[in-house]
């Protein structure tokens, strides 16, 4: 159990209290759109790896194509 501070009267309280044992003042849930621009950042940053390693894995094979053939057409 964790105990933060009471946004009305700056008491301690419970994080598993509902309201404030002081002055009767509820706490505030976080709300959804903090969850929803979390999940936004988040899968932005997935997205962004992903075509990076794309990027570098279709570089790689044409460096690989470029040096074969640079092989092979000198002789």
């Amino acid at each position: 159990m964790t105990m933060v501070i009471c946004k009305e009267c700056k008491a301690q309280i419970s994080t598993l209290a509902v309201a404030c044992l002081h002055c009767g003042a509820t706490r505030r849930k976080t709300p959804s759109y903090t969850f929803i621009a979390a999940a936004f950042v988040g899968l932005t940053l997935l997205a962004n790896t992903w075509m990076l390693w794309r990027l570098y894995e279709v570089e790689s094979r044409a460096n690989a194509r470029d040096i074969v053939q640079g092989v092979h057409g000198s002789q």
